[in-house]
């Protein structure tokens, strides 16, 4: 059974829709405490790798979590925290494999899922942990899970092509005989990071 989360009200002037409530950010730090972590949908998060597709956010790496450019395995732990608004706010089934498949290939570990929808075994992940989540005055209950990803020889692999939803404006690059390279690590290549992983190292040190 999930447990509560509380998280106490604050006046409007100190909101920000962009950022996890305080208790939310806590949970995720401490239960991820030494692992790597990288946000598909990262706002104005304020640890781990941030990702997204909306450059005023200032993110480490520009990019869409519906073909994020991370080979397998490139992160311990990956949040999916989507918008509750426009295409993001009824998830069908098939959305749901989808970007849940693209953070399993991506994690080692485990998926993060801090959303109003709640999700039940999602691109073969099993639910480890999980919160009903109470944020505010007026608001809709979130959910917070935990999910452990498939080990690497049941993961589901990046899609050849989409057959529904946003991810289908891709399918043009996707069919590209070279394809696109978000496949296995290669330790030799690439130290088993990835590209962009590879470049993000380069510019912290």
């Amino acid at each position: 059974m999930p447990k509560v989360l509380w998280c106490p009200s604050h006046p409007r002037c100190l909101r920000d829709g962009w950022a996890f409530p305080k208790a939310v950010r806590q949970v995720i730090v401490s239960e991820c405490e030494d692992m790597s972590i990288l946000h598909l949908f990262g706002g104005k998060a304020d640890f781990g790798i941030r990702m997204d597709l909306d450059p005023s956010t200032r993110p480490h790496v520009i990019g869409d979590a519906w073909l994020p450019p991370f080979k397998r395995d490139s992160f311990d732990c990956v949040v999916l925290d989507p918008p509750y608004v426009g295409e993001f706010r009824a998830m069908s089934t098939d959305r749901l494999r989808c970007l849940f498949g693209a953070a399993a290939w991506i994690a080692r570990r485990r998926v993060i899922w801090f959303h109003t929808v709640w999700v039940e075994s999602p691109a073969r992940c099993t639910r480890e942990k999980s919160w009903l989540v109470r944020v505010g005055r007026h608001c809709q209950t979130r959910c917070l899970q935990f999910w452990k990803v498939p080990t690497a020889d049941r993961k589901l692999p990046p899609p050849a092509q989409f057959k529904s939803g946003p991810g289908m404006k891709y399918n043009r690059w996707l069919r590209q005989p070279q394809g696109l390279p978000f496949g296995p690590r290669d330790e030799q290549t690439d130290g088993g990071q990835g590209p962009v992983q590879a470049k993000l190292e380069e510019k912290d040190t």
